[in-house]
């Protein structure tokens, strides 16, 4: 069993991170500790906490997915990695609750429950819905407080890459994560691929981790919307059978055509290129896109439209967004009645 940890210089959490690994309860647990970044420091701190972890230069790769592939290099033969952010904090017996209830259900993929790090009683995830389109929306409310309503081991269609539990052989044969994937997204592209190889997606609660969650602070770069956009569409496009596609692919451009005239109407330009990029950035991919589909063709066990009846109906975006503004009407009701109602610009997007 393998904790990889890939690591973006990290900040004074991370030593709580690595001690977190060492002191599970699961036995003959080995670490990696993957550098995407090239920190001159990362050794000396790795060294102090954990001296027998095995350091991994990924220096190189752009982004989450191409550094945490960087295992694959190393002739590792682990039964399964759990593969995690440097911003994380494993209860003691995370790692024996995956690994016991992958071989229990037989899965491929492994969830925890994530929780808020400085606010353990405050959920984070416990699994992702995603909707034909590629956009994955939480099964948790933001803030929701843990009440074990979730505690139930449940087949999810995704599970986000701050900490999963993947079979070595199953993330091999897949090629691992896309590395055409810089960041965000990575996750329900995996998880997508390895349900068309026959693999089961799952969430186990009993695994409980702490996640951090602060990415857009870390680097300073807030590309969240752009980056989402353009690597749903790579998903689709990835794993979509032709007939899928013909239906699919006209849905997600008239979701598009909506959503840069609201954008346009409200203003925000750069939301607007961002949903204009994300077509132009995989039209300029295609010959990715056709390798791609090629790699996956020999792993696919299960048609597309058997993994598509496990996704989310509809347009979770969509949904999200009129769910939104019944709250917003039902606030501003209330505002009004005690002479205090402002108006907000729609934050669909």
């Amino acid at each position: 069993m393998a904790v990889v940890v890939v690591a973006n210089r990290p900040g004074s959490w991370f030593e709580e991170t690595l001690e977190s690994v060492l002191n599970q309860s699961y036995p003959r647990v080995s670490l990696s500790v993957v550098d995407s970044a090239g920190d001159a420091e990362l050794a000396e701190r790795i060294g102090v906490v954990a001296p027998d972890a095995t350091i991994i230069d990924a220096a190189d790769a752009k982004g989450f997915a191409a550094a945490a592939n960087a295992v694959l290099d190393t002739g590792q033969s682990p039964a399964y990695l759990l593969i995690c952010h440097d911003d994380v904090a494993l209860a003691p017996d995370a790692v024996e609750q995956l690994v016991t209830e992958a071989l229990r259900s037989n899965a491929g993929v492994v969830g925890p429950k994530l929780v808020s790090w400085e606010n353990p009683d405050r959920l984070q995830h416990v699994g992702l819905a995603v909707d034909q389109f590629g956009y994955a929306g939480d099964l948790v409310d933001v803030g929701e407080r843990d009440q074990e309503q979730f505690d139930a081991v449940t087949d999810v269609f995704a599970v986000p890459s701050a900490c999963l539990l993947i079979r070595t052989g199953l993330f091999a044969s897949l090629g691992g994560f896309d590395s055409g994937m810089n960041r965000r997204g990575e996750a329900v592209d995996f998880c997508w691929r390895a349900q068309l190889a026959g693999a089961r997606v799952l969430v186990a609660p009993e695994a409980v981790v702490r996640h951090r969650e602060d990415m857009v602070a870390r680097l300073g770069v807030d590309d969240e919307h752009r980056t989402r956009v353009r690597h749903e569409l790579r998903t689709v496009l990835v794993t979509g059978s032709l007939t899928g596609l013909a239906r699919t692919l006209p849905l997600m451009a008239l979701l598009s055509l909506g959503e840069i005239v609201l954008c346009l109407v409200t203003g925000r330009l750069r939301r607007a290129r961002g949903v204009i990029g994300a077509w132009t950035w995989n039209l300029a991919r295609l010959g990715q896109v056709r390798r791609r589909r090629r790699a996956l063709k020999p792993a696919i066990q299960v048609s597309p439209g058997q993994v598509r009846a496990g996704q989310a109906g509809g347009s979770i975006r969509v949904s999200t967004f009129f769910a939104g503004q019944t709250e917003r009407s039902e606030a501003a009701a209330t505002a009004a009645r005690s002479g205090n109602a402002q108006f907000g610009i729609l934050t669909w997007f």
